[in-house]
């Protein structure tokens, strides 16, 4: 009994060992490669356990990708939500800080958007979380949402913090981190200053 015991637990340990594997294994693959060249291969050789086993949990190279980058988008949006909207410098250089860690993998999963089903769950879910975002951490400058005004003043602070406008900052005008977050406060600014709640008072 106590033996049978041993062994249930050695075998729960390597599961979940294994399971720890495949998750950094495809997260690491997400961040380096297209989606669509990600293979249950890659990431069995990386995780170093059979492609059978990934299969036995996950079931598919869907499956797979689907799990460990939800879980992942888990991680990444408990990390952003800790972005409060009196401190939005804090806020952006958090959400800069997201981006210099996945921006790159979010710009190939919008390329594969139109040809990827699992791009395309990707994309939708990460657009309507950040459009979450903005919306709570711009609440203090927005009209409320009844009005007429709200979608284009939020759309406004949405376009100033998205993946594209990083990548023009960081990646084609190549500024630094630090560089990229005062532009995008300028940005910011300028909009809390234009805002309907700040002309009214």
């Amino acid at each position: 009994m106590v033996k049978r015991a041993y062994e249930l637990g050695k075998r729960a340990e390597t599961a979940k060992q294994n399971d720890a594997a495949i998750h950094a294994a495809c997260v690491g693959l997400w961040h380096d490669i297209p989606l669509a060249d990600i293979t249950l291969e890659k990431v069995a050789e990386l995780a170093k356990v059979s492609v059978r086993t990934i299969l036995r949990k996950f079931g598919s190279k869907d499956g797979l990708l689907k799990a460990c980058i939800e879980q992942e988008a888990a991680r990444i949006m408990a990390a952003r939500d800790e972005a409060k909207p009196s401190n939005q410098e804090q806020a952006i250089n958090i959400l800069l800080h997201h981006y210099d860690a996945e921006g790159d993998a979010i710009l190939r999963a919008l390329s594969a958007e139109t040809s990827l089903s699992l791009a395309q769950d990707i994309v939708s879910a990460g657009r309507e979380y950040h459009r979450n975002w903005c919306a709570r951490l711009f609440k203090p400058a927005l009209p409320e949402p009844s009005t007429a005004s709200y979608e284009l003043e939020l759309a406004a602070y949405i376009a100033t913090t998205d993946i594209y406008m990083w990548k023009l900052l960081r990646r084609d005008q190549k500024l630094d981190h630090a560089q990229c977050k005062a532009v995008m406060l300028r940005m910011i600014n300028a909009l809390n200053l234009s805002s309907p709640t700040t002309t009214k008072g």
